[in-house]
């Protein structure tokens, strides 16, 4: 397969559950820059190994106590552990996308000619704290 080159320092993190690991992990692994999937300790095995096999890192991470409105703790939770694995490898500018949505084109999207900041910090006092 030959690799989608992005500039040097770009990394993809992919948040979200394993169920559409197959397809997905296919179409991430064509690029040529650190991809995470940052997912939940409670994902099937066989899927975080499928996706691990097809030289994906995958982040786990426990989910919060409350999934928050629209289950927003919880994207935000993942999308944090994704980025900050991410800015570990040495990132310094990434995509953020969920598990189910692909992005074409990518390659002529880049160079952004803005900084892209590093989530902080996770603070679930920004999302609702209750299960409607």
């Amino acid at each position: 397969m030959n690799k989608t080159k992005l500039p040097k320092g770009t990394g993809i993190a992919i948040q979200g559950p394993t169920n559409m690991v197959e397809f997905m992990s296919y179409f991430w692994k064509q690029f040529d820059c650190p991809v995470v999937w940052a997912t939940w300790t409670d994902e099937p095995a066989r899927n975080i190994l499928h996706i691990e096999r097809s030289g994906i890192e995958v982040v786990l991470v426990d989910k919060p106590e409350y999934a928050g409105y629209l289950n927003c703790n919880l994207q935000f939770k993942s999308s944090f552990a994704g980025l900050n694995r991410l800015k570990e490898l040495g990132v310094t500018h990434a995509l953020k996308n969920r598990h189910d949505c692909l992005i074409y084109g990518l390659e002529n999207v880049w160079p952004i000619n803005s900084d892209i900041s590093f989530m902080h910090s996770y603070n679930p006092k920004y999302c609702v704290d209750t299960e409607i």
